[in-house]
């Protein structure tokens, strides 16, 4: 196996926000805790008005930061499960990502091989 250079037909590596799942995961698993934390401390089984509950009136948060139900997670989730799509489309889209380790290591050997051998040739153009 020999090392082909890119071309101009070589697709450019993916922007590494394709990559960046965390941000979104952890916001929704946030979402998903103060849920868990809002059950514990209002039981579904004691009603409190919602003007005099300590969530109500301390808190302010907006729409896409308040507590999931997590009946309601897989909808929630569908933006990261896309973003994942996307990013599994993208390293499939790479040159060479289905080549197996022990190809990739002939080919850095083959390489290396080379490297000496011009190497040598640079030193008879130096010393001759």
């Amino acid at each position: 196996m020999t090392f082909q250079p890119p071309t101009a037909e070589t697709p450019p590596f993916p922007s590494a926000s394709t990559f960046d799942i965390l941000p979104p995961l952890h916001t929704l698993l946030t979402r998903l805790l103060a849920h868990q934390q809002q059950q514990t401390t209002n039981p579904p089984n004691i009603t409190t008005p919602a003007a005099t509950s300590p969530q109500a009136t301390t808190t302010t948060t907006t729409t896409s930061e308040s507590p999931i139900s997590p009946k309601d997670l897989a909808a929630a989730a569908g933006d990261i499960r896309a973003r994942i799509s996307r990013a599994r489309d993208a390293v499939r889209g790479l040159e060479d990502v289905e080549r197996s380790l022990e190809e990739q290591e002939e080919e850095i050997g083959e390489l290396e091989g080379e490297v000496r051998r011009l190497g040598g040739v640079v030193e008879r153009v130096r010393g001759g």
